[in-house]
């Protein structure tokens, strides 16, 4: 009992510590901490920060209980008692100065992360030093055994995902015949690792098993390292060299612990790489019967393998859970594998085990195809559920050619840190002088977080479930191919208000200098109705506001039935001659983090067909109350003199190729939105429009400085422009043969060229480069990359991000 109690009690303090180290980090990092922490986006995270001090206050037993016996064995009571020293000293100090909930994007929460991780490292220090000695007998030949164990891992990661795939009629013999091969590949590297270590560890004689538990610990730090560092870290954007050093320091604490556990756990005295990988293992696995061994062993891989690849198929963030399963899958399949009884592996010779090797190699040379692009054969969609199998591709991919200064220029341009002082720019599209305009409408903008273009039924004919956005459209103007600037809301919501790109930084302060949209508000008395949430709030100025919207609803609960309804309830206070009313909203409906919260599951009984129908029933119910408020506009005479705009920050991918949200890619589901526009009809009557032209979002606030009659002049080329022009008039000419296009929270960037017709990818982050057909379909054709398409692309985006530089005076570092 009490040795559970010790156990228990080890854990918890630990997962707490741990969990205060990673949520420090997180507060670290500008991206993280603008989009999730500061707008409490993620409610467990919040709760954590608040009830922090008092899990700090009971953490402090329970650190005397996960190292009570250190304190009583000679060569660990040092350890254990700072340990629980500075276990008591936190939990005087957090309640009187709690300091994760003040913590932000700030070096002081690099060293709280850094800091958090002495009491775990202390517990794990403690571990290793009152473990038992090794044993010196000499160890036996596991050369046969070891391959028989990474080959039965290789064939379990595979089964397990293959079967998941086979059951949900998205896999064939083909495609699990090709992941088989690579998974071989894969298995080979295990075994030489395994074979490596036991060879170095034995060439000095005696003391072997220690030598090969350390080897071990070393290369287990190394796929932590791997998967925060490679995995995690490129999908939050992080950048500098403090934060990547707090990132390994837990990334190696973290390791260190499941490693210095395993010297407790039952393994085989005289084997280190069992004993390294113990706490890996249940514990029925470990000797005993065979045949609860291998139960175990296969369930509990199966577990892991498919909750994550479950959990990924709803709301994965750039392939992050899915990445992080695979690499969790293979560990215990690996560890499980290696500990099961000697009896269950029929064991060949050395030779025989390296003949074997080389043979899969040979079989994977041969027979596996090259990995494509789109999903044309069956290797290509069957990557689309085995998530090993997609990395372990990515992995043999060929690096993409490139000039080896361009993914670093594009680093240093983006996510650029609060420690860099950047001034604003004073950016005027127009000279805003004068008294205001003669006539100036309410302008109602809506804009639906995540919503695509082809799930509405103006730019979908297959769409039947927006008939109220179809008839709002077919009365005024759906422009056609319209792209947003910015795959994501960071950077996509102020390049609206702004009028064009922005440099890459979340955010520049004060910003109201270049937000021009705010400015012509102003100088048009206009009273606003805002839906506030942590962008808007950062990069709008609290002036000349009306009573805001939303403000009994956290941000990740705005919904636009309830925002459209608050609208629609102040129109009968508006008094003709009266100020005009601007009204913002950004509707969460449709956001993949909100469907994932509500359960991923339909909100009704509807037929949606093929589409993905968590996100197309919630969006029928946006446009069952987009029609409500349309008629409450006409019924108070109110439609004919305003502006109605419809539109979306981003797209998103919904199961695409496995492509799960935005996160930082550039694919074209995420890049095309949808944009219709009513404008009043004594403007329309005067103005022509190109509906089938190509826009960006960048273009809205161009539109209404031109209808509010200030014509814009475009003060750089990642400027928009207007979307109405005189009648008679030429319509205006956008410059260049190409436009930029960018991620909000990661050096991703897209060319898009040929009139809307072609879209490059350099993906800065995975270091690959992708060319799309845009064709009007949702996720375009992927092509083929040429060295002359990347020659182009990349210089073409070179000198966009320049011109960004220069424009914002800013100096690349």
């Amino acid at each position: 009992m009490i040795t559970l109690v010790e156990n228990l009690g080890r854990a918890l303090v630990v997962v707490f510590w741990l969990a205060t180290s990673a949520f420090a980090f997180l507060s670290s990092v500008p991206f993280a901490y603008e989009q999730f922490i500061a707008p409490r986006l993620v409610p467990g995270l919040v709760e954590f920060a608040q009830w922090h001090k008092w899990i700090a206050v009971a953490a402090l037993p329970l650190a005397w209980l996960g190292v009570r016996r250190g304190l009583a064995h000679p060569s660990a009571r040092l350890v254990a008692r700072v340990t629980v020293a500075l276990s008591a000293l936190v939990a005087v100090v957090l309640p009187v100065a709690p300091p994760l909930a003040a913590l932000g994007p700030t070096e002081w929460s690099v060293v709280a992360s850094i800091l958090a991780l002495l009491i775990p490292a202390g517990v794990a220090l403690t571990d290793l030093l009152t473990a038992p000695a090794w044993s010196d007998e000499p160890a036996p030949d596991r050369t046969g055994a070891d391959f028989v164990a990474a080959l039965g891992a290789g064939l379990a990661v595979t089964a397990v995902y293959g079967v998941r795939g086979w059951t949900t009629g998205a896999a064939d013999l083909a495609g699990i015949s090709v992941s088989l091969l690579v998974h071989a590949v894969f298995v080979s590297t295990v075994f030489l690792v395994l074979t490596a270590i036991r060879g170095t560890a034995s060439a000095r004689g005696l003391g072997a098993p220690g030598r090969e538990f350390w080897l071990t610990g070393l290369v287990v730090v190394g796929v932590f390292a791997m998967l925060l560092l490679g995995v995690i870290l490129p999908s939050l954007s992080v950048s500098g060299r403090s934060r990547t050093a707090a990132a390994a320091a837990l990334a190696v604490t973290l390791a260190l612990v499941l490693v210095a556990r395993g010297r407790h756990r039952r393994a085989p005295a005289a084997d280190g790489v069992q004993t390294a990988l113990a706490c890996f293992v249940p514990g029925a696995a470990h000797g005993g019967s065979v045949v609860v061994g291998v139960t175990t062993w296969l369930v509990v891989t199966a577990a892991v393998g498919v909750g994550f690849a479950t959990a990924s198929s709803v709301m994965d963030w750039s392939f992050v859970l899915a990445r992080m399963g695979a690499f969790l899958t293979w560990l215990l399949a690996l560890s499980g594998a290696l500990a099961l009884p000697r009896a269950t592996l029929r064991r060949p010779g050395a030779g025989m085990a390296f003949a074997a090797c080389l043979a899969l190699l040979t079989a994977h040379h041969f027979l596996v195809p090259p990995p494509g692009l789109a999903a044309a054969s069956p290797a290509d969609r069957y990557a689309v559920v085995d998530p090993s199998f997609r990395m372990l591709r990515e992995a043999l991919r060929p690096p993409t050619p490139s000039d080896p200064n361009f993914y670093p220029f594009l680093q240093r341009n983006t996510n650029l840190g609060r420690d860099i002082d950047v001034r604003p720019v004073d950016i005027s599209l127009a000279p805003l002088t004068g008294p205001p305009a003669e006539r100036r409408p309410h302008i109602f903008l809506f804009v639906i977080d995540s919503l695509r273009r082809d799930y509405v039924s103006p730019y979908n004919p297959a769409v039947t479930f927006t008939p109220e956005i179809g008839k709002f459209a077919a009365e005024n103007v759906a422009f056609q191919k319209v792209f947003t600037r910015y795959g994501a809301t960071g950077l996509s919501v102020p390049s609206i208000w702004v009028g064009g790109m922005i440099l890459h930084k979340q955010y520049v302060t004060p910003f109201a200098p270049m937000n021009a949209l705010h400015k012509l508000l102003a100088h048009e008395n206009y009273e606003r109705w805002m839906s506030w949430d942590n962008v808007v709030d950062a990069t709008v100025p609290h002036e000349h506001e009306g009573p805001a919207l939303d403000t009994t609803r956290a941000v990740k609960d705005f919904r636009f039935c309830e925002t459209a309804a608050e609208i629609t309830a102040r129109l009968d206070d508006l008094k003709p001659g009266g100020r005009p009313v601007f009204a913002w909203a950004l509707s969460q409906d449709i956001h993949i983090s909100a469907i994932t919260r509500e359960g991923a599951a339909a909100i009704d009984q509807g037929d949606y067909g093929t589409f993905y129908q968590p996100y197309a029933s919630r969006l029928k119910r946006i446009d069952g109350c987009f029609g409500q408020f349309i008629d409450g506009l006409k019924a108070r005479g109110l439609y004919d003199d305003s502006v109605v705009i419809l539109t979306a920050d981003h797209g998103d991918s919904l199961g695409e190729e496995g492509r799960w949200g935005h996160a930082y890619t550039l694919f074209p589901e995420i890049l095309q939105v949808p944009l219709v526009m009513h404008m009043p009809s004594w403007f329309r009557d005067a103005h022509d429009s190109h509906p089938d032209a190509l826009a960006f979002t960048t273009d809205i606030t161009p539109t209404l400085y031109a209808m509010l009659g200030r014509p814009p002049t475009v003060p750089a080329p990642v400027f928009g422009q207007p979307l109405f022009w005189p009648k008679g008039a030429p319509p205006p000419q956008r410059p260049g043969d190409g436009h930029l296009v960018a991620s909000s929270y990661g050096s991703v960037y897209g060319w898009i060229s040929g009139d809307g017709r072609s879209l490059y990818v350099a993906d800065g982050v995975d270091f690959r480069d992708y060319l799309f057909a845009l064709d009007g379909t949702p996720t375009g054709q992927a092509k083929t990359v040429s060295g002359s398409d990347r020659q182009k692309g990349q210089q073409a985006i070179r000198d966009a991000v320049d011109g960004i530089a220069r424009f914002y005076q800013f100096k690349t570092p």
